[in-house]
């Protein structure tokens, strides 16, 4: 184990020597040698109860064919794969479908099971039994008696802890998801607090929503919520918030969330103003001008007709920042 004195050593290291000592070693551990463990896909439902705007994988019930696999149906994909070398059995699904979805329901009771995850204990099992294939499972936030149970029959369980800038649901987005359902899935997922920005619907830039949003998660009594207040009235740039009467109300700083401030005379406003009574302010480094693309520009955008977004869009909204930071004294927290 590295002392305190050798891991400091490590930090001021010049990023080559440390490549070269990381190389050095892994080649006295392993030589040359690289290996891989091929695995089989097996899809076991697309169902899902969550709503993640980037995922690709999940489906409505209208676009499938069936709600889940059959067991003889991935005891099948799970032979083939064995067939073709295969060591392992990766099984992708949604979260918890059943608790959005009727037909996802209605197809484990019809089948005997009384939730997807004792449906996946079951099918991991059978793929273990049948084919000797080590099945994996990412089944989403799970509690520990669900984990245990799934450890008999799955070598490893995916989890996944993606944000803690979580964009809730309530107020305004109700059916997207409810706030008594994201806060037991961050409990169930290992995460106890959530910061929350203020791009909700209203905006949190007044005091009462504030108070509403900590009452419902109070009363709640699952993960502990801190809101952020809007650093200007409804996200336009344009007029400060009360901070103070928002901070009174419990917030624990001020954002813009996605929006950036085009007017650097109110962003400087604003900074002076928390800097003055020690808010924290939360900004995204990206410049209203340039940053207002929808992908990293380079030849896969020009290629795709993507409007693209240069790396100077950061870099100068950085440095706008950075000297508002040393003329104010304000506490700034860069985020995504």
């Amino acid at each position: 184990m590295l002392s305190e004195s050798d891991a400091r050593q490590l930090l001021d290291a010049p990023i080559g020597d440390l490549t070269a000592r990381a190389a050095r070693r892994r080649d006295r551990a392993h030589g040359s040698r690289i290996t891989f463990s091929p695995k089989v896909f097996i899809p076991l439902t697309m169902l899902c109860r969550d709503r993640c705007g980037y995922c690709t994988f999940a489906k409505p019930p209208a676009r499938l064919d069936t709600a889940f696999l059959g067991l003889d149906e991935v005891l099948a994909i799970a032979r083939r794969g064995a067939a073709m070398g295969c060591s392992e059995a990766l099984f992708t699904l949604g979260e918890a479908p059943e608790a959005r979805y009727p037909a996802a329901r209605e197809w484990l009771s019809a089948h005997g099971y009384a939730s997807t995850l004792e449906y996946l204990v079951a099918a991991c099992a059978a793929v273990l039994d049948e084919t000797g294939l080590l099945p994996h499972a990412n089944a989403g936030a799970l509690d520990e008696p669900a984990l245990t149970e799934l450890r008999a029959v799955s070598p490893s369980q995916g989890m996944m802890i993606e944000t803690l800038a979580a964009r809730l649901g309530e107020p305004g987005h109700e059916h997207a998801g409810l706030l008594e359902s994201e806060l037991a899935a961050a409990v169930a997922g290992g995460v106890t607090s959530l910061v929350c920005p203020p791009d909700t619907d209203p905006v949190l830039d007044e005091p009462g929503l504030v108070e509403m949003l900590k009452f419902r998660a109070r009363n709640l009594d699952l993960a502990r919520l801190y809101p952020l207040g809007a650093l200007t009235r409804g996200l336009k740039g344009e007029a400060l918030s009360e901070m103070a009467e928002l901070t009174e109300a419990g917030c624990v700083g001020f954002a813009q969330a996605d929006v950036a401030i085009r007017d650097t005379l109110v962003l400087h406003r604003a900074l002076q103003y928390a800097a003055t009574f020690g808010y924290s302010v939360w900004l995204r480094p990206n410049d209203a001008w340039l940053g207002n693309g929808v992908a990293a520009k380079g030849p896969l955008a020009t290629r795709l007709g993507l409007t693209g977004v240069p790396v100077l869009a950061e870099t100068i909204a950085l440095a706008t920042i950075f000297e508002l930071m040393r003329d104010t004294g304000a506490k700034v927290h860069l985020c995504r």
